[in-house]
């Protein structure tokens, strides 16, 4: 049926309790209830070691199924390969200015490339299936901000909503992605390395979605044609809800931090109560200055009024013991009247008396 166009395009089949409809023109299969769309792909034609033989020299599917600026060395045949892009590199570049857009102040760690050729090719067989239906591709590069615990998750397996979408549903349970880097921003890790996708994503037709909607809605009340996707508002989009995870596909993955962002502010005052201005008022209660009192009471002018107040002058008051003088005369056993002269032996004056309390006696005897 497939291979001959007369006998039609469209089978119609049931399975359990849901009825299903197979456009083979377009590889579509809709749910008739449900009206959910799934791809219909054909089972690949054996072909033997020796059929792979034959056409190995005439083409390669493995090289012309993937962008041709890919890293050809790193094609993994299951599972991704992240390239890292050199900064010098137009294609690293690229994506830096469309990030630099709507963002300020951020630093760019590393942007690489996720290489996945089974993603690749069924977010090709997508776009060409949107192609032959007559709907508008409508190709974009849109930003989409994650926890660094899903990247790895995301680049082998693509984008699931169940996952990448708990940080709301306002315009439909689907897949959510930004035209502004600005705006995916607010939905990456709080701290350390923030992680943010530049995806490829076929929006096609699209309108304002709603939070109830598990898929877009049909183009027409009631009939079998519906959006491609869902969008906040359709004069100026900036939101974009895709529900099928073919239509996207996870291009380059940008790490970066947010050095200029508050959190790095609030860390200066920290630099500025700084210990060592602290502890300058120490220098100024110095030991020192408070030690030059001690001088001032210094111990050798207290001494001083020692010699004012001298023992030896208190010798003076030996004249006081001048009754010496009388016991002298008593000594010599002179009974007269007569006066006794004095020489002092520091004066040598005749004297009958001296200040200085030391004399020669002399008796004076008339014959």
């Amino acid at each position: 049926m497939y291979m001959d166009p007369s006998r039609g395009s469209l089978i119609e089949f049931t399975a359990g309790r849901f009825t299903y409809e197979v456009n083979l023109e377009v590889m579509i299969q809709i749910n008739t209830s449900s009206h959910t769309q799934r791809l219909v792909r054909r089972r690949p034609m054996f072909k033997s070691s020796i059929d792979v033989q034959r056409t190995t020299g005439t083409s390669n599917t493995t090289t012309s199924s993937v962008p041709p600026f890919w890293d050809q060395s790193r094609l993994p045949g299951i599972g991704f390969e992240r390239v890292m892009l050199p900064n010098s590199a137009k294609e690293y570049k690229d994506i830096k200015a469309i990030f630099d857009k709507t963002t300020v102040g951020f630093n760019i760690r590393t942007i690489e490339r996720v290489q996945n050729p089974i993603l690749w090719k069924f977010y090709v067989l997508q776009r060409d299936q949107m192609e032959s239906s007559g709907t508008s591709i409508n190709e974009k590069q849109l930003f989409h901000g994650t926890d660094s615990k899903h990247v790895d998750s995301i680049c082998r397996n693509n984008f699931d909503w169940r996952l990448c979408g708990t940080n709301g549903t306002s315009f439909g349970k689907g897949s959510y992605f930004a035209r502004d880097a600005k705006y995916s921003h607010s939905y990456t890790s709080q701290s350390g390395a923030r992680s943010m996708f530049v995806c490829r994503v076929l929006v096609g037709d699209y309108t304002v979605g709603n939070s109830s909607y598990v898929k877009p809605p049909p183009k027409e009340t009631g009939g079998s044609i519906f959006y491609d996707s869902c969008v906040d508002n359709n004069q100026d989009p900036k939101v974009f809800v895709v529900f099928e995870k073919y239509q996207v596909y996870p291009e380059y993955l940008i790490e970066y931090s947010d050095t200029a962002s508050p959190p790095n502010p609030a860390t200066q005052p920290n630099r500025i109560v700084q210990p060592n201005p602290t502890h300058q008022p120490n220098p100024v209660v110095q030991p020192n200055p408070t030690h030059q009192p001690n001088p001032v009471v210094q111990p050798n002018p207290t001494h001083q009024p020692n010699p004012v107040v001298q023992p030896n002058p208190t010798p003076q008051q030996n004249p006081i013991v001048q009754p010496n003088s009388t016991p002298q005369q008593n000594r010599n056993g002179s009974d007269s009247d007569d006066p006794v002269f004095n020489v002092c032996c520091l004066c040598l004056v005749w004297t009958l008396c001296c200040p200085c309390g030391i004399y020669f006696y002399f008796c004076h005897d008339d014959d």
